[in-house]
């Protein structure tokens, strides 16, 4: 899926602000779209369905050279290899 520009440069600005790389973490989808959200309404910004968010966020960790794991847990996903900034 191809995203429009302006999606993927929010999505980068959410991840600068907000996502740290480490081996040892984990966050929850749910968590990580929650904040997310929170983001685009501070930025005035055009929040993605969960769906393409996620599908979008990987692809963009991924460009950014951050090892991330998607994880299925009950209920969810668990994305391996990344924190939620404090």
């Amino acid at each position: 899926m191809v995203f429009p520009l302006a999606d993927v440069e929010t999505v980068t600005g959410f991840i600068d602000e907000h996502i740290v790389a480490h081996d040892v973490c984990g966050e929850k989808l749910t968590s990580v779209y929650d904040t997310y959200g929170k983001y685009c309404v501070k930025h005035s910004a055009n929040q993605m369905k969960r769906r393409n968010f996620k599908e979008g966020f990987v692809k963009v960790l991924r460009s950014k050279e951050i090892n991330v794991e998607e994880v299925l847990v009950k209920p969810g996903v668990v994305f391996r290899g990344i924190g939620l900034k404090k």
